[in-house]
């Protein structure tokens, strides 16, 4: 008779043979079932997660599930496998693993987040910023709060920022951070940085009119600043010197020395640690190596009386603004 009996479990077959007098209804025809159940596997999430991961088993027919206390949903706490067994009507039995390896739950480390301690713009270069982690950092944000950001928040960049823009001068922290394809973000790396647009200024710079030597004497040279004066130059020209040109002293010069003589400029110059340098304030000097600066005695003594030709010369010192060369001693007051 043709026909077709399907069992509770979808298994069927057609053309049964049903004994003569009877139907299909009432036969007591038995369909053998020896197909193994299948079943596949969902995972929630399915990709990289710092969260725990739930399998879930779907078969193709209607199974029991004799292990795992008889659930269909296995929960991954860290990556790893576990294996569902299960059994369909007819005590057929199967298997399926479910393959779990995209749990992270360690967050990247910010290794290195450099800033220079002052700055002359609002523009802070950042000089230095690496992280590293477990598997791959994926983001990096530069924030000017200790608060942690969201992984999912506005601003965050596949490459380390090389670069920050404040919006007012002053005493600031930055914080780098780094995050992964999971989700976790790391601790803060904080760096300071003083942002000072202001220049300092030359409040005094003096030299002498007149020089006969080659090296003259730098008699006041001060400055101020609103933060700190951190260096100081003197120069011959009254272009602005760069702040990171060679020559400059954390303290003021007491000297200058000209190549040759002649009327001559000295310019002095301040700079503060964000790199603002001052006006310079001028000074002029003539500069000739002829010297018109007589010595002087200072003392020359002898006894008042004497009993012999010969008079000891019991003192005789001179200065000069140079050197002293010589000395003579005469009897007339016309100079020798």
């Amino acid at each position: 008779i043709a026909g077709t009996i399907t069992d509770a479990t979808g298994n069927s077959t057609s053309n049964p043979t049903i004994p003569a007098g009877q139907n299909i209804a009432d036969s007591k025809a038995i369909v053998i079932d020896t197909t193994a159940p299948i079943a596949t596997i969902t995972y929630s999430p399915a990709d990289a997660t710092n969260q725990d991961v739930v399998a879930t088993l779907v078969p193709s027919e209607t199974i029991t599930v004799t292990n795992n206390n008889g659930s269909a949903t296995y929960k991954f706490t860290q990556n790893g496998q576990f294996t569902f067994e299960f059994a369909d009507g007819a005590g057929n039995t199967g298997s399926a693993t479910a393959t779990v390896s995209w749990i992270d739950k360690s967050a990247p480390t910010v290794t290195g987040f450099v800033i220079p301690a002052a700055s002359n713009t609002l523009t802070v270069a950042i000089t230095s910023f690496t992280a590293t982690d477990n598997v791959a950092v994926t983001g990096y944000l530069v924030t000017d709060t200790s608060t942690a950001p969201d992984p999912t928040a506005a601003g965050w960049s596949t490459t380390a920022q090389a670069s920050y823009i404040f919006t007012s001068e002053g005493a600031k922290t930055l914080y780098g951070w780094a995050k992964d394809a999971a989700g976790n973000v790391s601790a803060g790396k904080s760096a300071a940085v003083t942002i000072d647009r202001v220049a300092p200024a030359v409040t005094d710079f003096v030299i002498p009119n007149e020089s006969n030597t080659l090296v003259v004497a730098i008699t006041s040279f001060t400055a101020t600043d609103n933060v700190a004066v951190t260096g100081y130059l003197v120069t011959e020209t009254a272009t602005a010197p760069d702040p990171a040109a060679p020559g400059w002293s954390t303290a003021a010069k007491t000297s200058y020395t000209f190549a040759s003589e002649g009327a001559k400029t000295l310019y002095g110059w301040a700079r503060d640690a964000a790199g603002n340098v001052s006006a310079g304030k001028s000074a002029t000097v003539n500069v000739s190596l002829i010297d018109k600066v007589a010595p002087t005695v200072t003392s020359f003594v002898i006894p008042p009386t004497s009993t012999t030709l010969t008079v000891a010369i019991t003192s005789f010192t001179a200065t000069d603004n140079v050197a002293v060369t010589g000395y003579i001693v005469t009897e007339t007051a016309t100079k020798p």
